[in-house]
């Protein structure tokens, strides 16, 4: 049977990726709405850090909210202000047209994740159902490449200081996992991360062979808006962008 803990955590991830899925089960763009985006994630964190009764609940309901946070490649509002400061002119569009969520404080992400690793009890005292699905956190997180890439130094969330891998390594570490397994553990990631660059690059040869990546590209970089509070996003149409365009420059 289930361990208890387990069936905790699934009852709030339930809610959680219900909500998350009906919002962002698919974003095209690089200026996507952030803040509610990243805030989401937050609150799931922090309703893990909340959760002090239980340390299984905690972890896992922790590690399966972060790598949401790799869902769509999208940095924090924070980051990504440094990141696009100068495309704007670049590209002559407005991409970044807000400095809403620069105060978002995303760096409680990784805080709370290594809190929560860390204030598990020691490999004897965890139930072999909960370890299962520890190791099953590790692994998201280890696939979870993205983040990885702008974690280092110099780079936009070098303030997080360690990227979702740092975590999953940290993870094996306490769960004492023997080399053997910790070589499967790894050949595994490394088959998922390989299989997922693969059907990336698939994807955009297809679309560079029906013409359609220009195009994509082309919405990729559009600001998105609300047909209403609270509804999906989409790309502004071109009267819409055109509009925002005029506003930007009567700004200036």
């Amino acid at each position: 049977m289930a361990h208890p803990s387990l069936k905790r955590a699934d009852e709030f991830l339930e809610v959680f990726n219900r909500k998350f899925d009906k919002k962002y089960s698919s974003i095209e763009s690089f200026n996507a709405a952030r803040k509610p985006y990243w805030q989401m994630i937050l609150t799931g964190m922090e309703r893990a850090e909340a959760c002090k009764s239980c340390p299984f609940v905690r972890a896992i309901v922790a590690m399966e909210v972060a790598v949401r946070a790799g869902h769509a490649g999208m940095l924090p509002p924070k980051a990504s202000a440094k990141m696009f400061s100068g495309l704007e002119s670049k590209f002559k569009i407005p991409i970044e047209t807000s400095k809403d969520g620069v105060d978002l404080q995303d760096e409680k992400i990784p805080a709370v994740l290594g809190m929560a690793i860390r204030g598990l009890p020691p490999r004897s005292e965890i139930p072999a159902p909960v370890f299962a699905r520890l190791l099953y956190g590790a692994e998201g997180l280890a696939v979870c490449d993205h983040i990885s890439g702008w974690v280092k130094q110099g780079k936009e969330l070098s303030y997080w200081e360690h990227d979702f891998k740092d975590f999953a390594n940290l993870l094996l570490d306490h769960l004492e996992v023997d080399q053997q397994s910790r070589d499967n553990f790894d050949s595994k990631v490394a088959r998922k991360i390989e299989g997922a660059k693969a059907r990336r690059m698939e994807g955009l040869q297809r679309s560079m062979q029906d013409g359609s990546l220009q195009e994509m590209l082309q919405q990729a970089m559009r600001p998105k808006i609300q047909d209403y509070e609270g509804g999906p996003w989409r790309p502004m149409t071109d009267e819409e962008l055109e509009e925002e365009q005029q506003f930007m420059r009567g700004q200036t």
